[in-house]
């Protein structure tokens, strides 16, 4: 019997995997509305095991830091 419990839980946790889903967000230096540094969606609705990747859609689309606290340089 605890075979058996084991057997349906591991189908169980794989068969999710195979559910999973990969988002692609792309990273846009501007928008069609005119915003800059801006991702192709605003709101990503994912599940448990989806994989989100970004992906940059120009090579001089990059990150900066902007603002730093005051705790940053302890």
């Amino acid at each position: 019997m605890r075979k058996l419990l084991l057997s349906a839980a591991l189908i169980v946790v794989s068969s999710a995997a195979a559910f999973a889903e990969t988002i692609e967000i792309q990273m846009l230096n501007v928008n069609e509305a005119g915003d800059k540094m801006v991702f192709s969606q605003e709101l990503i609705r994912a599940e448990l095991g989806d994989v989100i990747k970004f992906v940059p859609t120009d090579k001089s689309h990059n990150a900066c830091l902007l603002y730093t606290s005051d705790a940053a340089d302890e």
